[in-house]
């Protein structure tokens, strides 16, 4: 019995101790879900990136800032080029935060 007692007496303690535990693995940051891009135009002429159904016109000689979920793909048209139909630009990753691409 006393035994028993005892146990118990030290098992409450180091339960609560082990309520207020936090595992520091689980306090790693987070990978972000989206970063922002910068897609500036070095050409002349109109371009137009998508980014799955979204399409966003870049105007000639300018950048454009974009949000863009990780793990995308961003595609590059153009209206005059026939070579610039879904030219893939970047595959998006966690890392491309702030990232300049320039199209020519």
């Amino acid at each position: 019995m006393r035994s028993l007692a005892l146990a118990l007496a030290l098992t409450a303690p180091l339960s609560a101790v082990a309520s207020t535990y936090t595992n520091p693995l689980s306090a790693r940051p987070q990978h972000p879900q989206s970063v922002m891009i910068t897609v500036a135009s070095r050409t002349g002429q109109e371009r137009e990136v998508r980014i799955g159904d979204e399409q966003i016109k870049l105007r000639p000689l300018q950048a454009t800032n974009i949000s863009v979920p990780v793990g995308t793909t961003v595609l590059l048209y153009s209206s005059q080029s026939s070579k610039l139909q879904g030219v893939p630009l970047l595959q998006v990753a966690a890392t491309d935060n702030g990232r300049v691409i320039e199209v020519r």
